[in-house]
Parts: structure tokens; C-alpha cells; sequence
């Protein structure tokens, strides 16, 4: 709370009518304590929750995870496998704290393979444009220097079928790209994948959460056990008086939610509700 109070203080001498805060984990604790403490100094206030986000929180061992699928989910996680493990020798390749040198070749390794899938028919694939590319290889340099970078590719007979791109930081491993080549779409490679890095975190320690950053859908739902939800703060500092412009949008963005119907994002740490 004290640090909240500071960061309200310290952002009123910023002498802005807004403060936009995007894709931010809106049911994170830290950001509810900051948005409690701008409502107590009478600042304008709207959260508005984007979508969910999937999380996977790993037990101690494989055994125990597996547990908590349903009978029928490990068949399938057995049964694409096997799958892939009939087609030759399937492999998991990890890569954290390259030398320098060599981390730009393995970037780009993965970056073709996102480049043959449909992102790249779209011309979303990072390699697509070259201001996209070099934003990840400067990323992927910076998290590589801080031991912080994780790259995985999934082998088949020594080809990389597929990549997970990611970083962990403090027990947390974020993944920021995945793909696989689409000719292998019936062997499932991204599960398998997966699994995979799943297993290597529980057997390695280096990560208890997965978070797979997009919003909620079929493929990342099988393997997640909780959520969070990815959402919008907007911070309108001083009062009406000092600040009207700001007060006035927040007024605004929160009367566009409700016409909207959009379900009120509650703050336990008020006793008001905002779109």
C-alpha cells in the first residue's frame, strides 16, 4: 500500500490527464493495491477486462500432473506421442544461456518455421517484416544475456518440426511464440510440444507456472488449471477540479462498457464496481 500510495504521488507530477496501463493482469493483487490507492485519492478509475488468459500451474512430479487430466486427455497425450514417435525419433532440444554468437541462427530457425504455417501466408510471422524480426532478436539477445531466455524445438529424425519461444522469471515461464510445420498438423506437434516443456520445467524446477499469454482457446484450455484475466486500466489523476478532461473520459470509456453490456470488473479493494 505504501508503494502504491508513492507511484500515485509520483505519477500526479507526471502532469498528465491519462495514464493508460494495456494487457495488464487485472486480478493481479499489486495492480489492485495501485488502482485502491489512486480511488482513495480521488482519481478517475476504469478496468475493463480484454479476454482470459490460460495458466498452468505444475505439480512436483509427471505422474501427479498427469492426474489431473481426465483418463481420456492421457490416452490422447499418449496416443499423439506415439504418433509422432512412429514417424522417428522424436526429441526435445532446449537452449538457454547461448553464446551470443550463435543465438541469432536459432532465432531465425524458429522464425522459418513460423514462416511455412499460415502466419506467414498472412504476413504476420515475425519474419515478415524486418522491423518485427529485429524487435525479437534484440528481445531474445537481452533475455539470453540475463539467463532468462528458454528456446525449445521439437525434433523428429533431427528436423525441427516445431519451436516455443519464451523467458522465465521468477518461477514464471512465459511463452511468447509457438508454431509447428502444418504437414505435421495430424500428429499434433504443438501438444506434444507441450507436454514436453511441461515435463522439462516439473523435472528441472526452473518454472512452477506456464502462462500462455494469449486469451483462452481450444488448443492452450487442455493444458491450463487456472486463469487470469488480460485487461485495460485507465488512470485519470487529481480531481475533477485539477483534472477534468482526464475524469470526463473515464466517465466516458466507463458509459461505453455498460451500453456495451459489458459484465463490471470488481475490485475487492472498493466498494465500487467499474465497466
Amino acid at each position: 500500500a505504501a508503494v502504491a500510495s508513492a507511484l500515485v504521488g509520483g505519477v500526479r507530477q507526471l502532469r498528465v490527464s491519462s495514464l493508460w496501463l494495456d494487457w495488464m493482469n487485472i486480478d493481479d493483487a499489486r495492480l489492485r493495491t495501485l488502482t485502491h490507492a489512486a480511488r482513495q485519492a480521488g482519481w478517475g478509475v476504469q478496468v475493463k477486462e480484454r479476454f482470459p488468459v490460460g495458466v498452468t500451474r505444475l505439480p512436483e512430479s509427471w505422474e501427479s500432473y498427469e492426474q489431473t487430466f481426465s483418463r481420456n486427455s492421457r490416452r490422447k497425450l499418449r496416443s499423439e506421442l506415439k504418433s509422432l514417435q512412429q514417424q522417428g525419433d522424436v526429441k526435445l532440444e532446449v537452449f538457454q544461456s547461448v553464446a551470443t554468437a550463435d543465438l541469432p541462427k536459432l532465432v531465425r530457425a524458429a522464425m522459418e518455421i513460423e514462416l511455412r504455417t499460415w502466419k506467414g501466408a498472412e504476413g504476420t510471422a515475425m519474419a515478415c517484416n524486418r522491423l518485427t524480426e529485429k524487435y525479437f532478436q534484440d528481445w531474445a539477445q537481452i533475455l539470453n544475456a540475463a539467463g532468462l531466455l528458454r528456446l525449445f524445438f521439437l525434433k523428429l529424425d533431427g528436423q525441427r518440426i516445431a519451436f516455443d519461444l519464451g523467458a522465465v522469471a521468477h518461477g514464471n515461464y512465459v511463452a511468447q511464440k509457438v508454431s509447428f510445420l502444418p504437414e505435421y498438423f495430424r500428429s499434433s506437434p504443438g501438444h506434444v510440444l507441450n507436454g514436453l516443456v511441461n515435463r522439462h520445467f516439473i523435472e528441472t524446477g526452473d518454472a512452477h507456472t506456464v502462462d500462455t499469454v494469449g486469451p483462452m482457446n481450444e488448443a492452450n484450455r487442455r493444458w491450463s488449471n487456472d486463469s487470469y484475466r488480460c485487461g485495460r486500466v485507465v488512470l485519470a489523476p487529481g480531481s475533477w477540479i485539477s483534472n477534468t478532461p482526464g475524469h470526463y473520459l473515464v466517465t466516458l470509456l466507463n458509459a461505453r462498457s455498460a451500453l456495451q453490456g459489458l459484465a463490471p470488473v470488481a475490485n475487492p479493494e472498493s466498494t465500487t464496481e467499474e465497466q
